[in-house]
């Protein structure tokens, strides 16, 4: 799994799932915060999409419905100043190709 740089192009692409006006905005945007700002912060996100459950949202909203374009997205583990725990958002490569 590799990191992913989404263009606007791919970004059109992403939000195509996501109509606006519809109960699964909060999906629409995070995608959108994640494509302008790769590797944001959960507080960070939270503030800048209203989402308070960001995970749950990637799970069950985001991640079923960009699959099928090569994507995924995840949260990454870092230490935070106060050396507690944190995690940063991105989107990344996922290769879709069934292996048998």
């Amino acid at each position: 799994m590799h990191y992913a740089s989404v263009n606007l192009a791919r970004l059109e692409h992403v939000l195509d799932l996501f109509p606006p006006g519809r109960q699964d905005s909060s999906a629409r945007l995070i995608c959108e915060a994640l494509a302008a700002s790769p590797r944001t912060p959960t507080a960070r996100l939270r503030e800048l999409t209203g989402t308070k459950n960001i995970s749950d949202s990637v799970r069950k909203l985001i991640n079923p419905r960009i699959h099928g374009l090569g994507l995924l997205v995840r949260p990454e583990y870092i230490s935070n100043q106060m050396g507690g725990p944190s995690y940063v958002w991105s989107f990344y490569e996922i290769n879709t190709e069934v292996q048998l």
